[in-house]
C-alpha cells in the first residue's frame, strides 16, 4: 500500500530542503565582480554586491536584527541582546576622475544664460543617407494598369 501522507513526498522533502538551505543563498551563491575590488569613494556611484556594508558574518547580523536568533518573550532583556560581530572587510580605496554635471555646472550658475543651439544646413552627402532614392508606398496595381503597353 502506498504512504499518503504529505510529509514522504519526495519533492515537498526536496523543496523543504532547498527552503530551509537559502538562508543567505543571495549573497553567496552570486558571481562576484573579481578578486580585488577597490571601494569607490562616490556617492554617484552604485554599490553592487560587494559593497562596504559587507561584514565577516553577514548571516549573523541579519538574523540578529530580524529576532531570530532570540526567544520571544514579553519584555526586552538585555541579557538577549548581544552585539553581533560587526568586523568590517577591508577594501582598498580607489577615487576615479568623476565629473557630474550637477556638480561642475550647479543650476543657479546657468539659470540666467541662455542657450544657443545653432544648426547648420545639411551636406548633401548627409542627404544621401537620409531621403530613399526611389518611390515608396506606391499604388503599384494602379501604377501597372497606367503604364500596361501590349505588345
Amino acid at each position: 500500500m502506498a504512504s499518503t501522507r504529505i510529509s514522504n513526498d519526495k519533492i515537498r522533502i526536496n523543496k523543504y530542503l532547498q527552503q530551509s538551505t537559502d538562508v543567505g543563498r543571495h549573497v553567496m551563491n552570486v558571481p562576484g565582480n573579481g578578486l580585488n575590488i577597490p571601494y569607490i569613494n562616490d556617492p554617484q556611484v552604485r554599490m553592487q554586491m560587494w559593497g562596504a556594508n559587507r561584514v565577516h558574518d553577514i548571516i549573523g547580523v541579519e538574523n540578529s536584527l530580524m529576532c531570530i536568533d532570540r526567544p520571544l518573550t514579553r519584555e526586552c532583556m538585555k541579557s538577549q541582546y548581544t552585539a553581533p560581530d560587526m568586523s568590517k572587510m577591508d577594501y582598498s580605496t580607489e577615487s576615479f576622475d568623476i565629473m557630474e554635471s550637477n556638480i561642475s555646472q550647479p543650476a543657479w550658475n546657468l539659470r540666467d544664460k541662455e542657450s544657443e543651439r545653432v544648426h547648420g544646413f545639411q551636406d548633401e552627402q548627409n542627404d544621401a543617407n537620409l531621403f530613399i532614392p526611389f518611390n515608396t508606398n506606391l499604388g503599384t496595381r494602379m501604377y501597372e494598369k497606367d503604364n500596361f503597353c501590349r505588345d
